[in-house]
C-alpha cells in the first residue's frame, strides 16, 4: 500500500457502498490501525453492524479507540462559521481525533461524507475544498481516506462538478 490514498466512489445504491466501505474498514481493523467514521446515522448503524456480522468486535474496537463513529452532519455543522465552511475548524475539531488515532493506532482509515453532503446541499466549491484539505492531509498526515458519494445527488449535467470531485482523489473505486 502506498503511503497514503484518498479513494473516492459514486455508488448508485447503499448495498454498494456498504460492500466497498465494509472492505476498507475491515483491512483497516485487520491492520491494526484506526477507523475513524464520519457518516450519516443510517451509515453508521448499517456499518456497525456489517463489521460485527463479519466477526469484528466491534465492542473492543470502539472502546481502545480503534473505531470511532462520528455523525457528519453535526461534524459539518462545527466547522461553519456564520453558516459558511471554515476549513480552519478542522484544526480545532478533526484534527485532534486523528491526532489521537495516530499516537494509539498503526494507522489510520477515515471515511467520511461530509463532502458528499456538502455536494448534495449544492456547495460544491466547499466540497471541492474540503477533498483539497483531506487530499493534503491523506499525503502529508500518511492517511488513508475514502469519500463515498451517492449517484443520486448529481444532475445529468454534474459531469464537471464529478472530474473536479475524481481529480481530488488517488483513487476512484469502481
Amino acid at each position: 500500500m502506498a503511503d497514503h490514498e484518498h479513494l473516492v466512489q459514486f455508488y448508485e445504491d447503499d448495498a454498494v457502498f456498504v460492500e466497498s466501505a465494509i472492505r476498507f474498514l475491515s483491512r483497516g481493523l485487520l491492520a491494526g490501525g484506526a477507523c475513524i467514521v464520519v457518516a450519516t446515522p443510517e451509515h453508521r448503524i448499517q456499518l456497525d453492524a456489517e463489521l460485527r456480522a463479519n466477526g469484528f468486535d466491534m465492542d473492543a474496537a470502539i472502546e481502545r479507540r480503534q473505531y470511532v463513529a462520528m455523525d457528519a452532519h453535526s461534524l459539518l455543522a462545527q466547522l461553519r462559521v456564520d453558516g459558511e465552511l471554515d476549513l480552519k475548524k478542522v484544526d480545532e475539531v478533526v484534527w485532534p481525533v486523528i491526532a489521537e488515532a495516530k499516537l494509539r493506532h498503526s494507522r489510520v482509515y477515515a471515511l467520511g461524507e461530509m463532502v458528499a453532503l456538502l455536494a448534495e446541499a449544492g456547495d460544491h466549491e466547499d466540497a471541492i475544498a474540503l477533498e483539497a484539505l483531506w487530499d493534503q492531509s491523506a499525503e502529508h498526515h500518511q492517511l488513508s481516506i475514502f469519500c463515498p458519494y451517492s449517484r443520486r445527488i448529481f444532475r445529468a449535467d454534474d459531469n464537471a462538478l464529478i472530474e473536479r470531485i475524481c481529480d481530488q482523489h488517488s483513487q476512484v473505486v469502481p
